[in-house]
């Protein structure tokens, strides 16, 4: 009962069944014990009996392909992405995460890495965890590489991304095309972490 542009029909679906497979496709799990240990560090108890939902949100992370943290502005969304990747580096220690963090706009990328930046030091985890995470930010236009005058990008399901993580900032502002080519050149088996509004 509703009409479609093909084109958006199309985008809608292809980001649908791309969101599915990630929901689906379980990591495999280190061990149960690292993880409690890692999440106790990075995320202490919060005081009295309170859900602790980012500590929820960097669990789902680390055992899931796709993970979405939402919440209005101060609500600690950027200092929980920042305390994920921590989590992620030394769950993964044994090999190099290529992270990448991106935005829709310059000026929200700017923010993202001024957030990250000042979170870092937020938080216990080792020195040589903190200096992987990294303080650059692009807009995902960048990331994917514009072709000037086209609307395609260099990277895309033919030429994916090189990365293993890539966390999107202000995700609720990104349009249903570009959203749906990101998650073309995102490479199936890397982790995407959206941020943003409810």
């Amino acid at each position: 009962g509703r009409l479609y542009l093909y084109r958006y029909w199309e985008y809608e679906k292809d980001l649908s069944e791309a969101i599915k497979r990630r929901l689906s496709d379980d990591l495999p799990h280190p061990d149960p014990e690292r993880i409690r240990s890692a999440l106790g560090r990075i995320f202490p108890a919060l005081p009295g009996e309170e859900i602790d939902w980012q500590k929820i949100a960097a669990f789902t992370a680390a055992t899931k392909r796709f993970c979405v943290i939402s919440g209005g502005p101060g609500t600690g969304k950027t200092t929980t992405a920042a305390r994920i990747l921590a989590l992620l580096l030394e769950l993964e220690a044994h090999r190099r995460l290529r992270i990448s963090l991106v935005a829709p706009t310059g000026k929200g990328a700017s923010r993202l890495q001024e957030a990250v930046k000042s979170a870092k030091g937020t938080f216990p985890c080792r020195e040589d965890i903190a200096a992987f995470i990294p303080e650059q930010a692009s807009t995902i236009h960048r990331l994917l590489g514009s072709i000037p005058g086209k609307p395609y990008f260099r990277h895309n399901e033919q030429n994916r991304l090189p990365l293993d993580i890539l966390v999107v900032d202000e995700a609720s502002m990104v349009d249903f095309a570009l959203m749906a080519k990101t998650m073309d050149a995102v490479p199936e088996d890397a982790r995407v972490i959206l941020l943003g509004d409810k």
